[in-house]
């Protein structure tokens, strides 16, 4: 009924025992896999994998490896054998979860947050850091609870978007190593890291992202480290600059 939406898959090569490649077309688009029996395919394998890539024009650029472990809470975990401090446990997510306890003192810090995240989007005024800043509490898991942004592809992307985690862990040179991890609708986890560059200014970190070949100017304008913390981000790519404003959760919600 929708032909545009048929895909092809054709198997372009299998032992049956331990992998297979298979390549799959939808229109003009072109995508090739490489399953395996256990997490552990030998070299030989992946070479052969990259091989039938490159016939189809799939560069090294474009070919991504899926982590080792088959969910986030795995990514997690080898993140968090590098924490020093002890971490909540994990516990199921509830939406939305509001309470009435100290309801000034909460809902004041709830528009201090959307101030900075609106404000930062739109004005074209310096951010700076927070004054003070500390790396080592910064450590530990966080969820990525919203953001803002000014960017295009938020509005293309924003209905599949979905909850994630990150693992901030300080090294000894005063950088910042970060782990993205969130669960994808296909069940599979995606995962991204970056080791933000510590600059003269605390607070204030700069990396390559890779992935999406930009230059990252990221700074912690605000946080209570026990609870929340607010990164303002200038992403750059030629002549383009985006921001990105991301807001941390010590937990699965905040109250109000």
């Amino acid at each position: 009924k929708r032909p545009a939406d048929d895909v092809d898959v054709v198997v372009l090569e299998t032992d049956y025992r331990s992998y297979a490649v298979l390549v799959f077309k939808k229109g003009t688009n072109i995508t090739v896999k490489l399953y395996g029996r256990s997490g552990d395919v030998p070299d030989n394998i992946v070479d052969k994998f990259e091989g039938h890539a490159k016939t189809f024009n799939l560069g090294l650029d474009v070919i991504f490896p899926y982590p080792a472990y088959g969910f986030c809470e795995a990514a997690e975990r080898v993140m968090e054998k590098r924490i020093k401090q002890s971490l909540p446990p994990v516990r199921s997510p509830p939406l939305i979860q509001t309470e009435r306890t100290n309801t000034s003192a909460n809902m004041g810090f709830v528009l201090k947050m959307l101030c900075v995240l609106l404000c930062a989007v739109f004005a074209s005024a310096e951010v700076m850091p927070m004054t003070d800043f500390n790396l080592q509490q910064m450590e530990g898991k966080w969820y990525l609870f919203g953001f803002a942004t000014n960017a295009k592809w938020f509005v293309e992307h924003k209905d599949d978007m979905k909850m994630g985690t990150a693992m901030m862990v300080a090294t000894e040179e005063g950088d910042l190593d970060m782990s993205y991890t969130n669960l994808k609708s296909d069940g599979s986890c995606w995962r991204m890291t970056h080791l933000a560059k510590k600059t003269e200014t605390p607070g204030r970190f700069v990396f390559f992202s890779q992935r999406w070949g930009n230059e990252n100017d990221m700074r912690v304008v605000d946080a209570k480290f026990d609870e929340y913390i607010i990164a303002h981000t200038i992403k750059t790519k030629g002549d383009v600059s985006e921001v990105l404003n991301k807001l941390y959760s010590k937990n699965f919600s905040l109250t109000l």
